[in-house]
């Protein structure tokens, strides 16, 4: 006799499976009982319902036929039970061998065609037993019961085959998504380290080379006094020792800020308050963090990450510069809070709004499109002279599924 295991080997197409394999447990588990209630379910619905409309076409006939009498209540009981007798041979036999297992079709089909034809030749047996002989000869009340089990058992199986196709084209989606999502993070955290390599270099090596021209320009102004040199010539190295001063003390620290906002390694609201320093005194600034995002930003337990408070603070950015740009606003207001499992950044400003028919927002396109990538969202709400809304909902990794 063949063991249940054995069984299954064979109609799966292999021999024992790998240790790799077993060890997967829970998951294939789950996947092979979902299957073997999917064939269960289909081919027992299916072999019902044939033979409960074979069974209400005897009744008709028997009704047809009795004339006056009754027909014979004890002989139609009989063909339920052997009807469904022959059906729990059929799914027992089904789940004895393993056939939702099978990932190759002939051995299925074999295993299905030698079941149908045992239920077949036990539904006789049952009629027989039962003492129902009559009604049609044996090949044909067998042949009956087979036809019935093999189209169910069919249909059963290739509802199963569907299921686990369906189930797999969703789990190889979700594999997928799940790679994507970590490319985008390395690819984030990537763009966070260079761009605070290139802040740093620029406030170490360049400014400081800048200082050190600003500091020969000044000797040489200090030696050109005592020399017969023209008042332009004195002039034009002041203007150049100036220009120079400029680039060092604002541009080369602007951009710096650029790349790499300031006090971000220490937290999203210290970067964000010192972004905000540098809107003008006659515009009102309101800064308002929730207390939840101060717990997640704590500076001794960060848990946002270096590219989640960059984003963020970008977000502020693109807003107040919005403001200024297009809406000459009396007060800015900027919330960061929690909304639906996601970092919720809002700039709200009371200026006189813009047309986003005339206005060109490149860099709320470009913003949008990052957020994108993380499965974020911005929305951009200018209303003409009322204010503008920008708000954005950033993913948070410590948030997901919170």
């Amino acid at each position: 006799m063949v063991g249940r295991g054995a069984q299954r080997n064979v109609l799966s197409g292999g021999g024992a499976p790998p240790a790799g394999v077993r060890r997967e447990g829970g998951g294939m588990e789950a996947s092979s009982r979902a299957d073997r209630r999917a064939l269960l379910t289909g081919t027992g619905a299916v072999a019902a319902a044939l033979l409960a409309a074979g069974t209400l076409h005897e009744v008709a006939l028997a009704l047809e036929t009795a004339g006056p009498a009754r027909p014979d209540a004890g002989v139609l009981l009989a063909r339920l039970v052997a009807d469904a007798g022959a059906l729990g041979l059929l799914v027992a036999g089904l789940v004895v061998l393993g056939v939702h297992r099978s990932r190759r079709r002939w051995p299925a089909a074999a295993a299905v065609l030698g079941l149908a034809l045992v239920s077949g030749l036990a539904r006789w047996g049952l009629l027989h037993a039962l003492g129902v002989t009559g009604g049609g000869a044996p090949l044909v009340e067998a042949g009956t019961g087979a036809v019935v089990a093999a189209v169910a058992a069919v249909l059963g199986l290739e509802h199963t085959r569907r299921r686990r196709r369906l189930r797999e084209r969703t789990r190889a989606a979700e594999r997928e998504t799940v790679r994507v999502e970590q490319a985008v993070r390395a690819l984030q955290a990537e763009e966070v380290r260079v761009r605070r390599e290139v802040a740093e270099g620029l406030h170490a090596s360049l400014q400081q080379r800048l200082v050190l021209v600003v500091a020969r320009l000044d000797r040489v102004l200090a030696a050109a006094t005592a020399r017969p040199l023209t008042r332009d010539e004195l002039a034009s190295l002041r203007s150049a020792r100036d220009d120079l001063e400029q680039v060092r003390a604002r541009d080369v620290r602007e951009t710096s800020r650029l790349l790499y906002p300031e006090s971000l390694e220490i937290g999203l609201l210290p970067a964000l308050r010192a972004m905000l320093r540098r809107v003008p005194t006659s515009i009102a600034v309101d800064l308002r963090v929730d207390d939840e995002v101060r717990a997640l930003d704590d500076p001794s337990a960060p848990r946002l990450t270096s590219a989640e408070r960059l984003l963020a603070v970008r977000v502020v950015e693109e807003g107040v510069q919005n403001a200024l740009r297009h809406a000459r606003p009396q007060r800015v207001e900027v919330v960061v809070g929690r909304r639906d499992g996601a970092l919720l950044v809002a700039v709200t400003d009371d200026g006189g709004g813009f047309d986003p028919t005339r206005v060109q927002a490149s860099g709320t396109a470009r913003l949008r499109e990052r957020l994108g990538l993380v499965g974020g969202r911005l929305d951009l709400v200018p209303t003409p002279g009322q204010g503008t809304r920008l708000e954005a909902h950033l993913p948070v990794d410590h948030l997901r599924g919170a």
